[in-house]
């Protein structure tokens, strides 16, 4: 019944494992965040970057709105295991989470609950996550490399395909030390192999349908109330 009349995938067609088979009503379309970054380029709010550390790599930390409360020690192991690189490093700990929790940082370092990811993403060279469906595409929508620490759900199968399309290093979430983390975070920043794989997944993202074709799609189901196969699909 999920996909009796229109799937939609926001994530580009070579992301997806060639064995995990999708439905004849299954469209790609362009995954929200590129359109809000978007639309804040255009005068919305932007990320007000700090000024320590200008020209060094960005590194942003998250582990979502669900695992981050499941964690561990995960967000101190991997902040002592970035803080002394050369790198600016942004961290969102979630709502739930007060970030003086994680104790004083040195001037490199930011510790938030929220910022918004459109206009964060755009700015990093690097994010290190749970390997979280949102993260993931988010990061790759603008050619963002990762460092995964995959914790459950959908996260140990996003990470192995991560693997498989060179985008990122994964790492064990339970036993991974901050001096594991720090090798994984340096690997991926100066092999430029992580980046240009994760480049060639921008470029297929920017070229799905937007959220305007997305309304046309919605339009139509609601007027025919039939399946929209990919192969008879026209402009409503």
């Amino acid at each position: 019944m999920l996909h009796r009349f229109l799937t939609l995938v926001p994530a580009p067609a070579s992301y997806r494992d060639p064995c995990d088979r999708l439905p004849a009503n299954a469209h790609y379309v362009r995954p929200a965040v590129v359109d809000t970054y978007a639309e804040r380029a255009n005068g919305g709010a932007l990320l007000d970057w700090p000024k320590a550390g200008e020209g060094r790599p960005t590194v942003y930390f998250t582990l979502g709105t669900v695992f981050h409360q499941e964690s561990g020690d995960l967000f101190t192991r991997v902040l002592l295991g970035v803080r002394d690189l050369p790198v600016n490093v942004v961290v969102t700990v979630g709502r739930e989470i007060d970030p003086a929790e994680l104790g004083e940082q040195p001037s490199h370092v930011r510790v938030e609950r929220f910022l918004p990811q459109a206009g964060l993403l755009p700015r990093c060279d690097l994010v290190v996550s749970h390997a979280g469906s949102g993260s993931v595409i988010g990061s790759l929508a603008f050619g963002v490399p990762s460092v995964l620490l995959p914790m459950g759900a959908d996260q140990p199968r996003n990470a192995d395909r991560c693997t498989d399309l060179g985008v990122a290093e994964v790492l064990d979430a339970s036993n991974s030390t901050p001096r594991q983390i720090s090798q994984a975070v340096t690997t991926v920043l100066t092999d430029p192999s992580y980046r240009c794989a994760a480049t060639r997944l921008r470029d297929e993202i920017r070229t799905l349908p937007d959220s305007e074709h997305i309304a046309r799609l919605l339009e139509r189901l609601g007027r025919d109330r039939a399946p929209i196969m990919v192969s008879n699909e026209s402009r409503p």
